[in-house]
């Protein structure tokens, strides 16, 4: 009897030896594709290696030196229009600038440290991106989902020379135009209204004073919020950002009705001289 719970503890030791050796196989090169996002002391990047595992990478910096990476190891199926990650492994890596500390450790994939796993690929231009609608950033959450921050980068025109928190990849030697329409019909449905065709231009009809009292600070905090004379029916959603002429003063709409809207201006102290009534606003300034 004791031969054989001897021997079962072998196999156990060995089986589960052999699936974390599996897992750790991916982090030998091969043939990869990667994706990526590089932002203020934050950084993604996903690579899809040949033999269907996959790495995907999150760093993040603070002002101090301190930083911590995620790197998340499994495998990925993919088609022509989308990608499934399938966590396995995630492996930790802090530095401490105060202690002078690095730490490595390893731990199973688990909810608490969950990532976007189901991505769409859209070609546009010399770019390939790949959008969610999955919001779960383990280092900065975002309030919109790659969708959302795609329609507002596109509206701002920001797109395509800069993106946003999403993942691209650049082709190599591309001899597509730079100046392509964009493919909304290649997106899902439930968003394609939230990019637009034309910039929208619209005018601040009333606006309050919004104060606030800090402890912290010895002055009143002061935002303003504004009411705009176009809504809904004029192509206007609500999380889009318009900003003035000057880009001094800009709101991100928060709530709309079909013929006005609302936003706030989420900076303190802005001059009041810059959100007068009658200032025009718009999702887009032509050069």
């Amino acid at each position: 009897m004791r031969k054989i719970l001897f021997y079962i503890i072998i196999l156990i030791t060995i089986s589960s030896c052999k699936d974390k050796a599996a897992i750790k196989e991916q982090k030998k090169p091969t043939d990869t594709i990667s994706y990526r996002y590089s932002g203020f002391n934050h950084h993604r990047k996903l690579e899809l290696l040949s033999n269907k595992n996959f790495i995907l990478l999150e760093s993040s910096a603070s002002c101090f030196g301190d930083y911590k990476i995620y790197r998340h190891f499994g495998t990925y199926q993919q088609n022509d229009s989308l990608i499934k990650l399938e966590p396995k492994l995630v492996e930790i890596e802090t530095y401490n600038s105060i202690v002078e500390k690095d730490t490595t450790y390893e731990i199973p994939y688990s909810d608490s440290l969950k990532i976007k796993t189901i991505y769409q690929k859209l070609h546009w231009n010399n770019k390939r991106y790949l959008l969610s609608e999955q919001i779960d950033s383990i280092v900065y959450p975002e309030s919109k989902n790659d969708f959302e921050q795609f329609a507002f980068s596109y509206n701002s025109g920001e797109e395509p020379e800069f993106s946003g928190n999403y993942l691209i990849r650049e082709d190599e030697n591309s001899s597509d135009s730079i100046n392509q329409e964009i493919p909304i019909e290649n997106l899902p449905k439930e968003y394609q209204d939230l990019f637009l065709k034309n910039p929208i231009s619209t005018k601040i009809i009333d606006r309050e004073k919004l104060v606030f009292n800090d402890e912290d600070v010895d002055v009143d905090l002061i935002k303003w919020r504004v009411k705009l004379d176009k809504g809904s029916i004029d192509g206007l959603r609500k999380g889009m950002q318009l900003i003035t002429s000057n880009n001094e003063f800009f709101i991100f709409i928060d709530s709309i009705a079909e013929n006005y809207s609302y936003g706030e201006c989420y900076v303190y102290n802005i001059e009041s001289k810059y959100s007068k009534i009658g200032t025009e606003m718009k999702s887009r300034w032509e050069d």
